[in-house]
């Protein structure tokens, strides 16, 4: 049991890393804009004072206390230092004191997204309140626009990617709202200890993830910022199986026929795994979007799921979304994030590890700058262990494995196997030009096979009507936005992760006894 604590305490480790990863990162992107700031301002100072010249007339070129591309507005009762919005629970939100504030949903860089009451419509829904700062609110009318333009092209919502109900501003802050959903991905492997999720359902994800980017790519439009975290499943709620078999996952993926006998029995936590109540998901997070014929940023994508062109600084297109696509479906079937690192060059080794190495044309495409700085110059071979910042760097890399032998040890059927390392070495091309396209990985042999789900075991059922995990469409009357089904002791109270954004609804994190099925509290 102690070294199944240690293990666990070292997977909650290494996933902290994502923030502080993530935080390095923005950084790095307000120092290039920032330089890309003063740049045109050095610009526009010169064509101030050649016009004063020419006028006669002195112009002062001080900047006043205005608001810059990355300075907050000024505080108000409503927006701190750093512009994001201020509330207390029970508060008014959006015009005419449309909604009322319940609860936080989850917190970013963008600001925040909280849980709502529409007294208008009398339903539950998810606001999320962009920072009263200049950029976020640009990136913010970006993502309303796509989200617009998403709408307009796929009525019947047949593509998987999230809805944008109303947009409005609330004193200063770009406000959007959305249906109430269920937890991330990554949350939901948070809450079940890093447990991975069956390839049977991995299958369902992956598809439904690359058909909304392969509509995505269509409309011209590339996410650029793929991981678990922006991926969404439908309903709040689980169901509790029995741990020893990880493949006993999609039994209870239909909400719609989640009723079962009456039989209970006791167990601990420990001995069982949380299997989601729907395989269906949602994409977004469409903040980062960028059309093919706009500026494209130098950095981005979260580091864990940055494609090697985007490193190299070669530049990147649609293909960086199928790269981290590749490293999504390998988190979700190991549990672990496929590249655990925080710096480039421990990053390609750690690809080179996985994937062999680098084509030297692919590097080749890169400046000579970036070539020195990661290769040899001559044999084009990266420059590894010397280029390792320490030991514990080169351990890390040490310890991850090849794709082949990742997925041997995994899947003991062949055909499976084979199709599935086939697809993921697809997605993890190091040339973007010969990565596999949205549409094409759509038509791969790994979603023509028909994987089974091994019959779950339940730890506790019930009998019960048919129940829907989706927001009643009648008008609500109290707090409760979903039903809970449990027979359990005592009950505890409810838990909510804080996701980059997620519009989630609310899920019951470890019931004191055996759950079979709880359907968002």
């Amino acid at each position: 049991m102690d070294q199944k604590n240690q293990i666990q305490q070292q997977q909650i480790q290494s996933h902290h890393h994502r923030e502080v990863d993530e935080r390095c990162d923005r950084e790095q992107q307000e120092k290039e804009e920032k330089q890309k700031e003063k740049k045109t301002n050095n610009n526009n100072n010169k064509k101030v004072a050649a016009a004063a010249g020419e006028g006669g007339e002195k112009v002062s070129t001080k900047k006043g206390g205005g608001e810059g591309a990355g300075c907050p507005g000024p505080t108000t009762k409503t927006t701190n230092e750093e512009g994001h919005f201020e509330y207390t629970l029970g508060e008014s939100l959006g015009p005419n004191d449309r909604f009322k504030i319940l609860a936080p949903l989850g917190e970013g860089t963008f600001g925040k997204v909280l849980e709502c009451y529409d007294r208008v419509k009398q339903e539950y829904c998810a606001v999320k309140v962009i920072r009263n700062v200049p950029k976020y609110k640009a990136a913010a009318k970006i993502e309303v626009d796509v989200l617009k333009e998403i709408g307009r092209r796929d009525e019947r919502d047949e593509f998987h990617c999230i809805r944008l109900k109303e947009s409005f501003e609330h004193e200063g802050h770009a406000c959007l709202m959305f249906d109430m959903y269920g937890l991330s991905l990554f949350d939901f492997m948070k809450k079940n200890h890093y447990k991975p999720f069956s390839l049977a359902l991995v299958q369902k994800f992956a598809k439904q993830l690359i058909k909304a980017v392969a509509f995505m790519h269509e409309l011209k439009m590339t996410h650029t910022d793929l991981k678990p975290e922006n991926v969404l499943l439908e309903a709040p709620g689980y169901v509790r199986v029995v741990s020893g078999d990880i493949n006993a996952n999609n039994n209870a993926t239909n909400a719609g026929t989640a009723a079962a006998v009456a039989t209970t029995t006791t167990t601990t936590s420990a001995c069982t795994i949380k299997v989601p109540v729907t395989s269906a998901i949602k994409l977004i997070d469409f903040g980062s979007t960028t059309l093919e014929d706009q500026y494209h940023s130098t950095i981005v994508s979260t580091r864990h799921y940055r494609a090697p062109e985007i490193i190299l600084g070669t530049g990147w297109s649609y293909p960086c979304d199928m790269w981290s696509i590749g490293c999504i479906l390998i988190e979700l079937l190991t549990g672990d994030a496929l590249f655990q690192t925080h710096e480039n060059m421990e990053h390609l080794a750690m690809m080179r590890n996985v994937l062999g190495h680098m084509h030297t044309d692919v590097i080749k495409r890169s400046s000579k700058e970036t070539v020195e700085k990661y290769f040899n110059s001559e044999t084009y071979e990266l420059s590894w262990p010397e280029g390792a910042k320490d030991i514990e760097s080169e351990r890390a890399v040490q310890a991850v494995q090849p794709l082949g032998i990742m997925i041997r040890e995994r899947f003991e059927c062949e055909e499976t196997g084979t199709l599935l390392r086939h697809l993921l070495s697809r997605l993890l091309e190091y040339d973007p030009d010969t990565r596999i396209t949205a549409k094409d990985a759509l038509n791969h042999g790994f979603f023509r096979l028909d994987i089974k789900e091994n019959a779950y075991t339940p730890t506790t059922a019930f009998a019960s009507n048919q129940i829907s995990v989706t927001n009643a469409a009648k008008p609500a009357t109290d707090r409760t936005a979903s039903s809970v089904v449990r027979n359990v002791g005592p009950t505890n109270s409810k838990a909510r992760s804080q996701t980059t954004g997620g519009i989630r609804g609310a899920c019951l994190d470890k019931p004191s006894m055996a759950t079979e099925i709880v359907l968002g509290a």
